[in-house]
């Protein structure tokens, strides 16, 4: 039967083109096999390469999850390039592992391996829960494969190396994975990627929700290793990296490691907020970084290395919102912090504020290169090189928040964001006159394009102070007034920790 694929740019790195439309794009149809799951026990198939989703050794019929993944892993892959899907059907329900065995790569034991290209499909809006009760990490991706409108939780990676790595779900060998419309929750690993693990694998994230996974190491939420990142309009909330074996975390949120620039990391119309580690709290970049309309804020660090943001790359930071996280050292800046020779940031149309360590405001320690139209609160530990048109400076943006989005908190956790106070505050219609440039698709020879929507997909630009003029705000999101109502004492202060 036929069954839609997502598109994918390997070689070219389309992707953002397709995410600034809105979604990853869906290709044409190819010829694959589809199963429909009729049984929430963790059952394996009686005869896998039949063809029939079975785990009834008597006269009935019983098409368990485990059963259809193995069905799926015996049949050979549809040509093409991506090869075809076979896809699985998931119904509303809760689908907990309860056959003993980590370390097996065949489905039989353990975690759900997937070996062929397999996409697995919930619904809306009671989503089917996978749970790996403690047993192993849920889903084992050795082949591309898509989870989408399901909730992944419960997952455990334990063990040294490979073995500990992605408590909901782990990728590697050269595949991609396309985690789309899903919950991965309260999983834990014990080396990197306590929600998600990409290794020497290509990562799409997209309005998905990542929230209170755990891991001792890096990467709390989501790690990926030696390959392209991407995650469009979905946050990553509440998850924590402790010490691990090598000594301090980073990365509660998100962490990556990849030297090459090919092999860039890709935030854009997210949220990374209230996640925990020693360095790096919301993020830790070790591969070339963009951040585009997104929103860092509420992350703790206990050491600082930026609280919001670390990288020891390249990173190129725009249209963003970098607010309120918190730094318990009094030795590191808690903003965005620059560790390494090989490390720069810049900067363009983006608030960096109110990020505190012990000794105060402390928003970032090197020197940023602007693109203008920032607004900066605090220069006393950085220098601002570059550009310096539009830019406000060791000023208060007057901001109030965070609130999720009041129309899609879904399952994308809200994607939280700080709104002006005033709409003659400091951030209104105060972003480049002409248009916000960013880079589509992580090639910086090719033109930039301008930037049609914010964070909350809201249209850029909008004539936020009233005068006439569409003009884009600084930040993150565009133009939504929240006044003042006389009642606060600060409206924009920070929520404690």
């Amino acid at each position: 039967m036929q069954r839609n694929k997502p598109g994918f740019c390997r070689a070219s790195m389309c992707w953002a083109a397709i995410l600034v439309a809105g979604w990853l794009a869906w290709l044409t149809p190819a010829l694959a096999v589809t199963f429909h799951v009729t049984s929430t026990a963790d059952k394996v198939d009686i005869n896998p390469g039949d063809g029939i989703c079975d785990a009834d050794p008597g006269s009935a019929s019983e098409c368990t999850l485990r059963a259809a993944i193995m069905e799926a892993n015996a049949l050979p892959n549809v040509p093409g390039t991506p090869p075809g899907y076979d896809q699985i059907g998931i119904y509303s329900g809760t689908y907990t592992l309860g056959i003993a065995g980590r370390d097996e790569d065949a489905a039989a034991s353990g975690d759900l391996d997937i070996t062929e290209t397999v996409g697995i499909f919930g619904q809306t809006p009671n989503r089917p829960v996978i749970d790996g009760a403690g047993l192993d990490r849920v889903f084992d991706f050795l082949a591309d494969g898509i989870l989408k409108d399901v909730i992944v939780q419960g997952g455990s990676a334990t063990g040294s190396g490979i073995h500990g790595t992605g408590g909901g779900a782990r990728c590697f060998g050269g595949t991609v994975l396309y985690v789309l419309d899903t919950i991965v929750k309260n999983n834990s690993a014990s080396e990197m990627g306590g929600g998600l693990h990409a290794e020497n694998c290509q990562l799409v994230v997209g309005n998905s929700l990542v929230e209170r996974n755990n891991v001792t190491g890096g990467g709390g939420g989501i790690s990926s290793r030696f390959a392209p990142l991407v995650v469009s309009a979905s946050s990553i909330l509440d998850n924590h990296a402790g010490p691990g074996s090598s000594g301090s975390s980073g990365g509660g949120g998100i962490t990556t490691t990849a030297p090459d620039p090919a092999d860039y990391t890709y935030i854009y119309q997210s949220t990374v907020a209230g996640n925990t580690a020693d360095w790096g709290a919301g993020m830790t970049f070790g591969s070339r970084g963009y951040l585009i309309d997104s929103t860092i804020t509420g992350n703790r660090g206990t050491y600082g290395g930026g609280a919001g943001l670390r990288t020891f790359n390249a990173l190129d930071i725009t249209a963003s919102t970098i607010y309120c996280n918190q730094s318990t050292s009094t030795s590191y800046e808690a903003g965005v912090y620059l560790q390494g020779s090989s490390a720069s940031v810049s900067i363009d149309n983006s608030i960096l504020a109110r990020n505190t360590n012990a000794n105060g405001e402390a928003e970032c320690n090197g020197p940023l290169v602007s693109g203008g139209y920032n607004l900066i609160g605090d220069t006393t530990a950085c220098s601002v090189t570059g550009s310096t048109t539009g830019n406000q400076l060791n000023l208060d943006p007057l901001l109030a928040g965070p609130f999720p989005h009041p129309i899609s908190a879904g399952t994308a956790g809200g994607r939280l964001a700080w709104l002006p106070r005033s709409m003659f505050g400091p951030t209104v219609d105060r972003g480049a006159p002409s248009g916000i440039l960013y880079d589509n698709d992580a090639d910086t020879s090719t033109p930039e394009v301008t930037l049609v929507k914010d964070q909350w997909n809201l249209t850029r630009p909008d004539d936020g102070d009233g005068d006439g003029t569409p003009r884009a705000d600084v930040g993150a999101i565009e133009s939504p007034v929240i006044m003042n109502d006389g009642f606060e004492i600060d409206a924009g202060a920070c929520p404690a920790p």
